[in-house]
């Protein structure tokens, strides 16, 4: 068995299931992209809430939340 011809017999795609495939990794890294900030931006204000810190609390109220 040619293992190279069988991995390029593999990996052929038709020009729109290569199309599909791009556009739903793009939507997903968008996605996990916007869940990440959304998470990360609400643990620091959790945190700066329950921590009492003057610095947390003066560096989260200077922005628009």
């Amino acid at each position: 068995m040619d293992f190279t011809s069988y991995r390029s017999r593999l990996l052929q795609q038709r020009e729109g299931e290569i199309a599909l495939f791009d556009l739903v990794r793009n939507f997903s890294q968008w996605f996990f992209g916007l869940l990440r900030n959304f998470v990360l931006v609400g643990g620091l204000k959790y945190f700066a809430e329950k921590s009492g810190s003057t610095v947390c609390s003066i560096s989260m109220s200077s922005r628009c939340w």
